[in-house]
């Protein structure tokens, strides 16, 4: 049993908003201005209609029961906004896998993703994959946002069917060079 954090980015501005991105670690929180780094650093690829909303607060999560065992609290940071002021289509984007050295009970190594919907259309090629600039933009801005939160961010497996959840620490991410379409939204 680890006790982790919740940090809920709220996303709005854009068609179907809000739109959430939770993350989730052992004091996360106080990686805060790292978070929202990570955005900033990607901010050209997204529509300027595009708001992120820092949390100040939230749930502080027994990992292997799911249950809320407090909260936690911070000054909060600034909003931020997408910087592009092309056309975008309002379900498409990218997303990140992120990698953990964890098995889970199936045998399979455990993974998280996280959206990023929606892009910019300047963010694509023609093809439909994402532009080179756009890859080497995110590699270096998650890389960066890596290295700032080592051994603070996690990819947490929910409890299910008796099976105690757990959480994993994250060691790499791989980005697929493909548009992403996100179906819903769940906070």
């Amino acid at each position: 049993m680890t006790l982790i954090e919740k940090y809920t980015i709220q996303w709005t501005g854009f068609p179907g908003a809000p739109g959430y991105t939770n993350l989730y670690g052992p004091t996360l929180s106080a990686h805060e201005a790292d978070i929202r780094n990570l955005f900033q650093a990607i901010k050209n690829q997204f529509p300027q209609t595009v708001f992120w909303n820092f949390p100040n607060n939230g749930f502080i999560i027994n990992d292997a029961t799911g249950v809320a065992t407090g909260t936690w609290s911070t000054a909060g940071q600034p909003v931020s906004q997408g910087s592009d002021v092309g056309s975008y289509a309002g379900a498409t984007g990218a997303n990140v896998t992120w990698t953990t050295a964890g098995i889970n009970a199936h045998g399979h190594r455990v993974k998280g993703r996280t959206f990023y919907v929606p892009m910019a259309g300047s963010a694509f090629d023609t093809d439909g994959t994402l532009k080179s600039a756009t890859v080497t933009a995110w590699l270096a801005a998650h890389n960066a946002f890596l290295t700032a939160v080592a051994g603070h961010l996690s990819v947490w497996t929910r409890p299910k069917g008796g099976t105690p959840g757990a959480s994993n620490v994250v060691t790499g991410f791989n980005l697929p060079d493909r548009a992403a379409v996100l179906r819903s939204r769940r906070a």
